[in-house]
């Protein structure tokens, strides 16, 4: 990737590098495994089924099948176009802020070692933070896309 951009092995990578490298990360790992998100929503929005009484999910595999048989394959992707939207800036803001803490906090060479493993837990800490406060509005847009329509409720955002 270096090469194709240009970039000195030695040298950090730009912070856009970095921004659009975990943004197209986090939107691949996001499509992958989407249907599972949607369940765990499902799962803990304990929704009301037909006739007003509490509908609890069985588990994982159970909710996907389930959400398949009445709403079906489709369904399992509600709610993936602001997820997917939301992954980009997410995952790019975490590994774009790890990237400036890299810049603006330059490790010490103490003999060709590598970077402790408490410098780079704190720096990814602190790029998830920023990465969360940012884009939780979305998260919450999406929580509402998924839990639509399932098991007896009234579709409402379409």
């Amino acid at each position: 990737m270096r090469g194709m951009i240009g970039i000195d092995d030695k040298k950090p990578l730009p912070m856009w590098v970095a921004f659009l490298a975990g943004g197209m990360a986090g939107m691949t790992a996001t499509a992958a495994t989407y249907p599972l998100d949607l369940a765990r929503g499902r799962i803990t929005g304990k929704l009301a089924a037909p006739g007003g009484k509490q509908h609890h999910y069985k588990g994982i595999i159970n909710t996907v099948i389930l959400t398949a048989k009445d709403e079906g394959a489709l369904a399992l992707y509600k709610g993936i176009t602001p997820t997917l939207l939301g992954a980009m800036p997410y995952e790019g803001i975490k590994f774009g802020t790890v990237g400036l803490l890299e810049i603006l906090l330059p490790k010490k060479d103490e003999e060709g070692k590598g970077a402790s493993p408490w410098r780079k837990m704190c720096f990814g800490g602190a790029g998830g933070v920023m990465a969360g406060l940012i884009t939780y509005p979305n998260d919450t847009v999406r929580r509402m896309l998924q839990l639509q329509g399932s098991r007896g409720t009234t579709a409402v955002y379409a």
